[in-house]
């Protein structure tokens, strides 16, 4: 009867040590996220006094990898949204500030000096002459004329 006791309370010993590690880890986590989480609201606050950058730009531009629990939305009284994040950094009620995707139309005088027909910001462009030199049309010809035009 002894080697049974000993035995059920070994085991409650190593349930009870699991259950410990992974309530732990939780919380250690969950504080990590809390400080990381305050920490940005301070310094994008900060940037946003000192330099104009309106707040939903700010929030719009993090990393997604420190902005997965907490909402980017902005309440109406401008201060940040506290509710959890479920669609793409947004919560329910400011689902619909998300970013509109579009891509922007460079100028045709930075076209002729990179080759690119899309913004820097964007590495890489299947249809762009310069990333994808197959697609590539004499341009060469048409960068001597207009600066053969400019002189």
């Amino acid at each position: 009867m002894d080697g049974l006791v000993n035995e059920i309370i070994d085991e409650a010993k190593e349930h009870i040590d699991k259950l410990i590690e992974t309530k732990l880890k939780k919380v250690i986590h969950d504080r990590i996220t809390n400080y990381v989480e305050e920490f940005f609201d301070e310094y994008l606050s900060t940037v946003n006094k000192k330099h104009g950058i309106s707040l939903e730009l700010l929030l719009r531009d993090l990393p997604e990898r420190f902005e997965q629990t907490r909402c980017k939305g902005l309440k109406k009284d401008g201060t940040r949204c506290t509710h959890k994040a479920t669609d793409e950094g947004f919560c329910r009620w400011h689902v619909d500030q998300k970013r509109v995707k579009t891509v922007a139309v460079m100028n045709r005088a930075n076209q002729a000096t990179t080759g690119h027909n899309h913004p820097m910001s964007i590495p890489y462009m299947h249809d762009c002459p310069a990333c994808n030199p197959s697609l590539c049309k004499p341009v060469e010809t048409e960068v001597l004329k207009d600066i053969a035009h400019i002189l």
